[in-house]
């Protein structure tokens, strides 16, 4: 790393090496508490993990090992493309090959235990370009890698990943504008290449555009001190994120496709607050003061997207740092920008009542995400980087200075945080008695202010073993907040969970289905091939969200229920409410004689005998002749060989899906795919006699985006050869 480091190498402040020693212990408790299931050959299953990410990577990988696509998910939702739900993270490099020879627990877990790592080398390196010695540097890295954002976020893999590019993004950025031999340009340059490229590849276009965010604003800090906000260096800056965006086509395309065509882009349609949804409201902001208030963390549902405690160093190195601002020197510009930053970041979260994030939302593409609450990420960055200048500048004190006559100031947090404490459970803020948790919790937040200053007054005096005592705190008392969420989550691995779904499927229908789909099931009935029809998206199509509806009323109506027998093959009657369908499925492929144009809308199946009858999306004329016999003779997943046998022209309607990327192939010959029933089903036109007809997934957006990730590729390695060959360093940075 040295062509990374070398700008400002004088590193004279730096922790005795038994405060950097317990730094690595902390690293080791840290990673062996939150990712203990990887030291057992299990994973989590919780929330979005066992919802989403666990299913479809358990189909990537039997994709992967026997050789099939895994472009489209037959398992929720009817079948969908599953690149444009945009958290596969299928094209990822690490990912083809973790989950091609791996084991599934280990692919997992490697998923998983990768960001953190990331996180905390990128955030060190980062972090030392401030000229700050080895022990505030790990310091910082062992706040923003453990903090609670990332803790409470487990969950949410691609968003860590997301997050785990930020610092090496930062520190990339940092040395093309500061520094101006050619080979470190060159490192830097092709370094924002992959990493954008790779957190785009992750799969988390939000965390993406945080991430983009900040260096944004960091590269125009620092420009701007430099005194040329407009030069050559900024230009390379944004050519080599651009091309980061080609190199991610392959997964990139399909996502915008998926957003633009998901019921997100419908706009004022959606629910009122459906986008600013999950934001931290103004009272949220105690936690800064007192954690455990208002029950954060492992008590209250979905609290991991508004959790915004810092810890209880935060606000004491805060003062501090405050109280030194006028000495802080080189640093100064690192603290304004987190300053900066922090103040930004709390504005977003705050949502719509925030005023910042409504004019985010009016930005094309960006303002397709919700959840403002994420931007905390900026926020726990931005106290890291704070606490990390604040630790620094503790460690080269002097124990003579007169400073800490002023230390008392130390103690504010916690005296701020007895009378938030008081005043809120006197009803001064006229909070509702519902959201406040009565315990002896309450009392933690004012106690850890306390001892945080006592240890930092120790540390200002130039008590060595203070400095270690304040990494370690500082990581378990964020480990004290978010790892009882995380642990409440009960591991397992594949085997027992495939035994589990084979029980529970077992209890309710008395044996597996092997035909047709079921309403609802566990999300582990995913994992040993049965078919449903509801499930869990970020990007819900408008039709998902009409299947919701329908099959909302199959629950309580035999004619819905009917209906969805005739076109999707909804199989397996059951007493319970999670499980309930017909008990006779008709078959997955069938073939009509009579059809009608659909004018949009799923409603029209009402009116219709589905059974003889398709609504397609064309016009059609077809003669009234008895219906033929179709069957499958060769399924796998985004493939499909049918047999078809009839008198005159007839459809072919199958019980998947419409997407414009399904292709037909009737005796090797190209016909056209028709959306059937408002796009629950597909048709294709077959001719008389006995036909074989290849229906294949070819999606024309993953095309698109192969071509344009080799081309990206290509014209990065062509990028790196003509700088290394003729480039010229840039004698006016400094």
């Amino acid at each position: 790393m040295r062509c990374v480091l070398r700008w400002r190498t004088d590193y004279s402040f730096a922790m005795p090496n038994r405060g950097f020693a317990i730094s690595l212990a902390a690293v080791l408790i840290g990673i062996c508490a939150l990712l203990y299931p990887l030291f057992l050959g299990q994973f989590y299953i919780g929330t979005d993990l066992g919802d989403l990410h666990v299913p479809t990577r358990v189909f990537y990988q039997e994709a992967l090992r026997e050789g099939n696509s895994f472009l489209w998910y037959p398992y929720s939702f009817n079948g969908y493309h599953v690149l444009a739900e945009g958290q596969s993270a299928f094209y990822h490099p690490l990912n083809l090959l973790s989950y091609r020879f791996l084991s599934f627990e280990s692919a997992l877990n490697f998923e998983m235990l990768r960001s953190y790592v990331m996180l905390l080398l990128g955030s060190f390196f980062f972090f030392r370009r401030m000229c700050v010695g080895v022990g505030p540097a790990m310091f910082g890295a062992l706040s923003f890698t453990f903090c609670g954002f990332n803790i409470l976020h487990y969950m949410h893999i691609n968003l860590i990943v997301a997050a785990a590019h930020l610092p090496w993004l930062l520190l990339c950025i940092d040395v093309l504008l500061r520094e101006s031999r050619k080979r470190y340009t060159v490192f830097a340059t092709v370094g924002i290449v992959i990493l954008t490229a790779s957190s785009l590849l992750a799969g988390h276009a939000q965390g993406v555009w945080i991430s983009i965010l900040v260096q944004a604003l960091y590269a125009a800090a620092v420009l701007r001190s430099q005194g040329r906000l407009v030069s050559r260096v900024a230009m390379r800056i944004i050519a080599a994120v651009a091309l980061g965006f080609v190199c991610a086509a392959i997964q990139l395309i399909p996502l915008a496709e998926g957003a633009l065509s998901s019921f997100r882009a419908e706009g004022p349609t959606l629910p009122e607050g459906f986008y600013g949804g999950f934001s931290v409201t103004p009272f949220g902001w105690t936690q800064l003061l007192v954690p455990y208030l208002t029950g954060r963390g492992s008590s209250v549902p979905w609290s991991v997207e508004t959790d915004a405690y810092l810890g209880s160093f935060f606000p004491v190195l805060l003062v501090w740092l405050l109280l030194r601002w006028r000495d802080l020197g080189r640093w100064k510009f690192w603290a304004g920008f987190g300053c900066a930053i922090l103040g930004l970041s709390c504005l977003l979260a705050l949502g719509d009542s925030g005023g910042v994030y409504s004019l985010l939302r009016s930005v094309p593409l960006v303002g397709l995400f919700r959840a403002p609450g994420r931007y905390l990420l900026l926020t726990y960055f931005s106290a890291s980087l704070l606490m990390t200048i604040a630790f620094a500048d503790i460690v080269r004190m002097s124990p003579a200075s007169s400073l800490p006559k002023r230390a008392g100031w130390l103690f504010l947090p916690a005296a701020l945080s007895v009378i938030l404490t008081a005043v809120v459970l006197s009803g001064g803020l006229g909070v509702p008695g519902g959201e406040i948790r009565l315990g002896w919790k309450i009392i933690a937040g004012p106690l850890s202010l306390l001892l945080a200053g006592l240890v930092v007054l120790f540390a200002v005096r130039g008590r060595p073993a203070a400095l270690g005592a304040v990494v370690l705190l500082a990581v378990l008392d964020v480990g004290a907040y978010g790892l009882p969420y995380v642990w409440a989550d009960r591991p397992t691995d594949l085997q027992a969970l495939r035994v589990s779904a084979v029980e529970s499927m077992g209890d309710e229908f008395g044996h597996i289905p092997e035909t047709g789909r079921v309403l609802h099931a566990d999300f582990s009935s995913e994992i040993i091939g049965v078919r449903k029809m509801t499930g869990y998206r970020a990007l819900y199509r408008p039709i998902d969200v009409g299947l919701i509806g329908l099959v909302a009323t199959a629950e309580e109506s035999e004619e819905k229920k009917k209906l969805l027998n005739q076109i999707l093959s909804v199989s397996e009657a059951s007493p319970t409410y999670r499980h309930i369908g017909m008990e006779v499925p008709m078959s997955r492929v069938r073939l009509v004689s009579e059809s009608i144009q659909s004018t949009g809308t799923y409603l029209e199946m009402d009116t219709v005998d589905a059974e003889r009858v398709a609504i397609i999306s064309a016009a059609l004329s077809l003669e009234s002749n008895p219906p033929g016999v179709a069957r499958i003779l060769r399924e796998r997943p985004g493939s499909l060989l049918v047999e078809t046998e009839s008198i005159g022209e007839q459809l072919l309607v199958i019980a998947e899906s419409y997407h414009e990327g399904w292709a037909a192939r009737v005796e090797g010959v190209r016909k056209d795919v028709f959306g059937a029933y408002g796009g629950l089903a597909m048709a294709v036109l077959v001719g008389p006699g006995r036909q074989e007809v290849q229906l294949s997934f070819e999606p024309a957006s993953v095309r698109a985006g192969r071509w344009l990730t080799c081309l990206g590729v290509a014209v990065t390695l062509i990028w790196v050869l003509v700088d290394c060959r003729f480039g010229r360093s840039d004698k006016t940075r400094r």
